[in-house]
């Protein structure tokens, strides 16, 4: 079964339209009209987000979830929809796909893909000068 998750995953990674950026500190309370759980956000992108440490139960008669995520005095509320899921024991990672992202979401993203190109770019010069 772990294989499995481990192809759609990868498949995904394949198919996605937009990097990765990783995020610490965000944390999502996630609903699917019936039930509600919360995890952790590893990652996130324009279209999608990645997370991580959620309850096994959660989730298993949706297709779209509500997400409130928030970082620091950053908060957005979005529509998802799960593209793959990996179990960790008694918790789960799952990949969503955001449906309609706000304006301040991709704002938000945007300002963190270009933290993250200027942190590469220094990071190449100074290794180049040494």
């Amino acid at each position: 079964m772990m294989a499995e998750q481990r192809m759609a995953e990868q498949r995904a990674a394949e198919q996605r339209k937009h990097q990765r950026v990783a995020v610490d500190g965000m944390s999502v309370d996630l609903s699917d009209g019936t039930g509600f759980c919360s995890g952790v956000v590893q990652d996130i992108s324009q279209s999608g987000l990645c997370v991580a440490d959620m309850t096994m139960r959660f989730g298993k008669n949706s297709g779209v979830f509500t997400v409130v995520a928030a970082n620091g005095h950053h908060r957005f509320k979005l529509r998802v929809k799960p593209v793959w899921e990996e179990s960790n024991g008694s918790t789960k990672r799952m990949g969503m796909e955001i449906r309609e992202p706000s304006w301040a979401w991709l704002e938000y993203v945007w300002s963190l893909e270009l933290q993250n190109t200027t942190c590469e770019k220094v990071a190449a010069s100074l290794f180049r000068a040494s």
